[in-house]
């Protein structure tokens, strides 16, 4: 594992400005952008901001229009920049008119150029779709008419989730095109139809996996991606159960989600940590647990237990997630770089998402509420502190740092950085990009 991170995690949980830290504990951002810390914050993203803009044109779209690693996920980070309350009115308007540009141009590339991709939220054209109805939905003279023309282009695409040769993990499948339904909550009501139908199809296939496996004795829900038994938010059962459980959540138990089933599978999936490093092995069959990022291995065990922890009221679940969270700071420092799917801000996240349910448990939470904070901003820094190279948060072949395939997007890149330190400033309405839903 050590020689997938930079290195061993700091030796205290002491960060190097506490009064950024009180100022979090107190839900204060727009104090804590005054500090020390918060300057270099505000600072980075800035920068990151600019460096995209000179480094990726919005036509850029017409390779790439997907969230993944195409414009549409660049233009989600400039649409958090332009709707986040730490930042002035007047910079909210210039971010969300450079959203604008880079959606429009992902949205040319489905409707004009033909561009054929799949319908997944992240990797497809329901991804392209949802971002789009946020950024109009920004924009209040855009908002009417063309919120409702991508949600009905999103919703059109359910029918194509009913199949029964689709796939149901989050990154490819159902799971994640279920996610991106909670997005129009209370803006229309029409999308609790399809989600039923989408959410009966999963508990459907995830018992019929689970019956026909080795596991069938033990675990009554599984699911599985390319002939394997994955495990993790990307590709596996953890990811699964998490959009199950956000979907529970919302639409307040009408979505006939088996409790039992769940309850049980949530214990399974528990005892198959690592005894000696708490980290989740990234499949069934995998007897390797070296991987600690969002996609497999403990951090998306740490977004399902929390969700667990606050839908059924129960601080075992917490105490699992506060585990899982053990790898991650201590390996989750990784050479792939800053992004989130497998990079240092997805992990990063990992610690706004336990603070936020920490909130919510407060005889837990006196022990371990700031601890969340001071980590969370521990790599943080770390990561403003690449943010001075050419190329934010990359290029330093110093420590190692690899460069990613598409160093300037949202799951790989630093637009997906540039989301963590916003959230960094207001860690209670933090969320993991189009994966969690609050």
């Amino acid at each position: 594992m050590e020689r997938r991170c930079l290195f061993l995690h700091p030796k205290d949980d002491d960060f190097e400005d506490p009064d950024f830290v009180q100022h979090i504990l107190k839900g204060d951002g727009k104090q804590a952008l005054h500090t020390k810390f918060g300057r270099s914050i505000y600072d980075s993203i800035q920068r990151i901001a600019e460096v995209i803009q000179q480094q990726v044109r919005p036509e850029y779209g017409r390779k790439d229009p997907t969230v993944y690693t195409g414009t549409a996920g660049i233009a989600y980070f400039f649409y958090r920049l332009g709707t986040s309350s730490i930042l002035e009115p007047r910079e909210r308007l210039d971010f969300l008119r450079v959203a604008k540009e880079y959606i429009d141009s992902a949205v040319e590339c489905i409707e004009q150029r033909g561009r054929r991709l799949g319908n997944s939220l992240v990797l497809g054209t329901a991804g392209v779709y949802l971002v789009a109805c946020l950024i109009y939905d920004a924009i209040p003279d855009k908002r009417r008419e063309y919120f409702s023309k991508f949600y009905n282009l999103y919703v059109s695409l359910a029918d194509s989730w009913l199949q029964n040769e689709s796939e149901d993990e989050f990154l490819y499948g159902k799971a994640g095109f279920l996610t991106g339904f909670l997005y129009f909550h209370g803006h229309n009501e029409d999308w609790k139809t399809y989600a039923r139908r989408i959410v009966m199809k999963l508990i459907e296939n995830g018992r019929n996996t689970a019956k026909n496996s080795s596991w069938s004795g033990q675990c009554p829900l599984l699911y599985r991606w390319h002939h394997k038994f994955y495990l993790g938010a990307a590709h596996g059962t953890a990811g699964i159960l998490h959009t199950l459980l956000l979907v529970a959540s919302r639409m307040n138990g009408a979505s006939s989600l088996p409790d039992e089933q769940v309850k049980q599978t949530l214990e399974f999936m528990h005892q198959l940590k690592c005894p000696d490093t708490n980290n989740y092995f990234s499949s069934l069959d995998s007897k390797r647990s070296e991987l600690v990022q969002w996609c497999h291995g403990a951090p998306g065990f740490i977004y399902l237990f929390c969700k667990a922890a606050e839908y059924y009221s129960n601080a075992a679940y917490l105490n699992y997630a506060l585990e899982a969270s053990e790898p991650v700071w201590k390996y989750g420092w990784l050479r792939k770089g800053p992004g989130l799917c497998h990079g240092i801000s997805g992990n990063a996240y990992c610690f706004l998402r336990l603070f936020r349910c920490l909130r919510q448990f407060p005889d837990v939470a006196t022990e371990h509420e700031k601890r969340s904070i001071v980590r969370a901003a521990q790599m943080g820094a770390f990561l403003v502190r690449l943010s001075t190279n050419s190329i934010p948060c990359v290029d330093d072949a110093e420590l190692g740092m690899r460069v990613p395939d598409r160093p300037f997007s949202l799951y790989e890149g630093i637009s997906g950085t540039g989301c963590f330190l916003l959230d960094l400033l207001n860690p209670l309405q933090s969320r993991f990009p189009l994966f969690d839903e609050i």
